[in-house]
């Protein structure tokens, strides 16, 4: 058994390191994220997209009630009066992943993982609408900024001219990434809502559940496509799928917990610049002019509503936020909840939150004792 901890003090004392730096927890999920990414496109249609889906829910769902039985959570599905929003994540959620996937197969990976990019814009707008969040000059002007790279990027020929890229391929590609952001902040919507009202592990369990009971009927019919036998290859790649999501997510929720959220949404679009690589080396894409001109335009508007409020942050809030969402939360309802916290923390007495000032007795005998202190010195 010396070698069994021996093993653990090693990957310890080497895990320490990368859980103290927010800079390579995010870095290391863009290149796992970008993987993850890339198993996906490599299917190549060969799996159906609810398929798919069903197979990477099923596995994160025997995980998620392994790790809740272990953990002593009830009830594991949360309170009965949490149910309704319970459900509009995991409905939400579910919709988003299976838009991202039908725009990965769909676009080249690089286009896919750009557009994907928009979401905390979508997010910010969705805020202003539905939670009156000021959203600023300064914001405003970056979600027109991003809408403006994903036009330019999708390069459509009624804008642009006909070219022989756009097809029915490009444009159901494009709808779906588009879709995808807005899906993925209707899932930041209700995180919002839901709070620290449920544990994070009841909160994903319910994107796992239904994920799997919104899609087993649709795959059963045959809408739109009837399920299929997986080829060996392709059982490796889900597991791979499923695998690298999981770490992937676990390091940039890590990420948002040590360092402001504005410079993790900045080290994050890093991903587009690997998925670019990996798509150029897989698959032969070409980097072209408005592909590099549409990702500048997003990532110059992610900034821009990502830094509105300022670059500082609470590491703990940025943590039960992106904890609560599975990890998918977007920067910018992050950024709302770090300024709350820290009005609070201004408006807190400086005796500690819940305590009582001394009152003006107990000031006059700690006077007295130091006083007695200070001439037993002297003496």
């Amino acid at each position: 058994m010396q070698w069994l901890h021996s093993s653990k003090d090693l990957l310890e004392k080497a895990r320490r390191p990368l859980w103290q730096s927010g800079i390579l927890c995010a870095s290391l999920a863009c290149v796992i994220f970008s993987f993850s990414s890339l198993q996906v496109k490599l299917t190549g249609g060969r799996v159906p997209v609810l398929q798919l889906c069903i197979i990477r829910s099923s596995i994160s769902f025997c995980t998620s009630i392994a790790a809740g039985a272990a953990s002593g959570i009830k009830p594991l599905f949360g309170q009965r009066q949490h149910f309704p929003l319970l459900f509009l994540r995991g409905f939400f959620g579910t919709l988003a992943i299976a838009t991202s996937y039908i725009a990965l197969l769909s676009l080249p990976l690089g286009d896919a993982v750009t557009i994907a990019q928009m979401r905390p814009p979508v997010t910010a707008v969705m805020a202003r609408l539905l939670l009156n969040e000021p959203l600023g000059l300064t914001g405003a002007a970056g979600c027109l900024v991003s809408v403006a790279g994903v036009t330019i990027l999708a390069h459509p020929p009624f804008l642009f001219g006909g070219h022989s890229s756009w097809g029915q391929q490009r444009l159901l590609g494009t709808l779906a990434g588009v879709a995808s952001t807005l899906f993925a902040s209707g899932t930041s919507y209700t995180i919002r809502r839901i709070g620290q009202k449920e544990p994070a592990l009841v909160v994903a369990l319910w994107f796992h559940t239904t994920t799997i009971a919104l899609m087993v009927w649709p795959l059963l019919l045959g809408l739109p496509q009837h399920a299929k036998a997986v080829a060996p290859r392709d059982c490796l790649l889900l597991l791979g799928i499923a695998t690298s999501s999981f770490f992937a997510q676990l390091l940039m929720t890590r990420s948002f917990q040590i360092m402001p959220a504005a410079r993790a949404a900045a080290v994050s679009f890093t991903g587009v610049i690997y998925s670019h690589i990996l798509g150029a080396i897989v698959f032969h894409e070409k980097l072209t002019l408005p592909t590099l001109a549409g990702g500048v335009l997003i990532f110059a508007g992610v900034l821009m509503v990502t830094v509105r409020r300022g670059g500082s942050s609470s590491s703990s809030s940025s943590a039960e936020r992106s904890k609560a969402d599975g990890g998918s939360l977007d920067v910018a309802m992050l950024q709302q909840q770090e300024q709350q916290q820290q009005q609070q923390q201004q408006q807190e007495p400086p005796y500690g939150p819940g305590a009582a000032a001394p009152d003006a007795h107990q000031q006059q005998q700690q006077q007295q004792i130091l006083q007695q202190q200070q001439q037993q010195q002297q003496s």
